[in-house]
């Protein structure tokens, strides 16, 4: 009987089947990357993938670690974070470039696939320029994670016998449970002298916080400026020396925009106002840039709500910097 049915090699069957079975299909990243999806999937969906994956890493890691309380694993998270959206972004735009150079080719139009090699090559200077404005960002992140040297040394001294708490120097992170550690060691402190030319925003307003808390009268001898201010509005009672000074400006953060730092000096000049100050005087104070310092007088800080008077030299304790002046003069002669 004749066979009907062609013929069958098993071998032929069994090699074809085995060189199938060494060339496992590429996972859909690599399709992506490669160009092998289609042009469709690559710029539409995969644009949604992309934009969603690196919305949730960077959001993820400002809600879940909160930077004024762990700055190094921040830091470390944070830049992850942005390495991972950068490397997702390059994923993205190299693989709808290829699909697109395919498009024709697969029939689809030539139009579309030139347009989304246009939408490709602004998208990488669009992430480059993210880049460059996020790289200052990161670096001031890690300037806090590695200790902030830049903003100086500071000091904490008990004075009066333990009635008085005197800080001199940068407002780094950590400051404030070191004077929380103090006041709790120390019940009888009921003043905290701020001798600081500032630092950073959001230890200030930890520490600000903690002086209303704690109802502790603010006191300046020399000069409290900038974000020390922000400490110094805590104070149940505030009053500086007859010589001293506060200043007020701007914030500023490397990398934030403009809209972002004109935000955040809404948000400050709305807290000064709350804190019983005139509106008059907190326009002037955050409208000043932070390239310079408004010092305004002490009638003005008087007049405008910020200082209930000026002290007398025998009202709070000789400062320590005040001390060490004095007694450098007095060798001197």
């Amino acid at each position: 009987m004749m066979n009907t049915h062609p013929d069958v090699n098993p071998g032929a069957n069994g090699n074809r089947t085995g060189t199938s079975s060494s060339s496992p299909r590429r996972s859909y990243v690599a399709r992506h990357w490669r160009g092998d999806l289609s042009f469709g999937v690559s710029y539409w969906l995969n644009s949604l993938l992309a934009n969603l994956a690196g919305f949730v890493a960077l959001l993820g890691v400002r809600l879940l670690i909160p930077p004024d309380n762990h700055p190094l694993i921040f830091a470390v998270a944070g830049s992850a974070a942005w390495l991972f959206a950068i490397a997702i972004s390059v994923w993205f735009l190299v693989g709808v470039w290829r699909s697109a150079r395919h498009h024709k080719a697969r029939g689809g139009r030539g139009f579309w696939a030139a347009t989304a090699c246009v939408a490709v090559v602004v998208g990488f200077c669009c992430l480059i320029s993210a880049i460059a404005t996020e790289i200052s960002t990161q670096v001031e992140y890690w300037r806090i994670a590695l200790g902030d040297r830049a903003m100086g040394k500071h000091e904490l001294r008990i004075l009066r016998g333990g009635r008085e708490l005197e800080f001199a120097g940068g407002i780094t992170f950590g400051v404030t449970e070191e004077v929380r550690r103090l006041l709790d060691a120390d019940p009888e402190i009921r003043v905290i002298h701020l001798n600081s030319l500032g630092g950073r925003i959001g230890e200030a307003c930890k520490l600000r916080d903690l002086i209303r808390q704690r109802r502790l009268i603010t006191y300046t001898a020399s000069d409290c400026a900038s974000t020390c201010t922000f400490a110094f509005m805590g104070g149940v009672q505030r009053f500086v020396a007859g010589d001293a000074a506060l200043g007020f400006h701007r914030g500023r953060f490397p990398g934030f925009t403009e809209a972002e730092l004109a935000g955040a000096s809404d948000e400050d000049r709305r807290r000064l106002i709350e804190a019983g100050v005139a509106r008059w005087f907190a326009d002037h104070a955050y409208s000043t840039p932070n390239s310079s310092m408004w010092w305004p007088t002490p009638g003005e800080l008087k007049r405008a709500g910020v200082i209930i008077g000026v002290a007398g030299p025998r009202d709070f304790a000789l400062d320590s910097s005040i001390m060490f002046g004095l007694l450098e003069n007095s060798g001197a002669r």
